[in-house]
């Protein structure tokens, strides 16, 4: 498994509580570990469900850049030549 430094985040203990417990309820992490007995260092583990939730945000990324240069109407006419390809493959 890769170790990955921890992400220092600025925020309140109650913010960083409620970010976490609605992390856990959509099941995209799965544990936390405590850095030391004493430490207010929270580390998170990814779930496999987080780790594809990631993947797609890096894949969404790509394309919002990939398309930055296209307008409204270019976007629209991917869109349905892409939806054709796609109905004449099923």
């Amino acid at each position: 498994m890769v170790q990955f430094p921890p992400i220092v985040v600025s925020h309140t203990q109650y913010t960083t509580t409620k970010w976490k417990k609605s992390l856990v309820t959509y099941e995209l992490v799965s544990k936390r570990i405590k850095d030391t007995p004493k430490s207010r260092l929270l580390r998170l583990e990814l779930t496999d469900k987080g780790r594809e939730m990631l993947k797609i945000k890096k894949y969404s990324d790509c394309m919002n850049l990939s398309l930055s240069d296209f307008t409204i109407e270019d976007r629209q006419e991917l869109y349905s030549v892409l939806s054709r390809m796609y109905t004449k493959l099923q």
